[in-house]
């Protein structure tokens, strides 16, 4: 039915078949606001707990038959940027935000030949934009300049 119900269980099209998830904390953001969701229906935007299990692009499903859908497409980076954290003691937290960023596909990671990663991360992006939107988020999430 395309209908969300608080403590439903849903398959995952990654995880292996028969696994399910119970989906009992669900909520409506808006700003900094939540509330709890006990049903929601198509076109509602609704946040799921994770789990750790979920990525973006992933696909939930109830019933027996696994359901997936093509991923969300990735475009070729047109501008490429290094960048670094400037302050040696905030590197858990930069290490914790990049790592993140990258997860969500704000931008893409690249590193030079031959780098077994300690070398300078470099990030390539479709516009400036998304630099300037990871430099924001890891000064506003991750409280870390870069």
């Amino acid at each position: 039915s395309g209908a969300f119900q608080k403590g439903m269980k849903v398959g995952h099209s990654r995880s292996k078949p028969g696994k399910k998830f119970n989906l009992a904390q669900a909520q409506t953001l808006f700003g900094s606001d939540r509330e709890s969701v006990e049903v929601a229906y198509p076109g509602d935007v609704i946040g799921i707990n994770n789990p750790g299990d979920f990525a973006i692009g992933d696909t939930l499903y109830t019933g027996n038959q696994k359901v997936a859908f093509p991923g969300i497409p990735s475009f070729s980076p047109e501008i490429f940027a290094y960048i670094r954290n400037p302050n040696p003691s905030s590197y858990k937290s930069f290490t914790k935000g990049i790592d993140q960023l990258l997860a969500e596909g704000a931008v893409q990671a690249l590193r030079q030949r031959n780098d077994d990663g300690g070398g300078p991360l470099i990030l390539a992006a479709v516009g400036q934009l998304q630099f300037e939107v990871v430099q924001a988020r890891l000064k506003g999430e991750y409280n870390v300049d870069s």
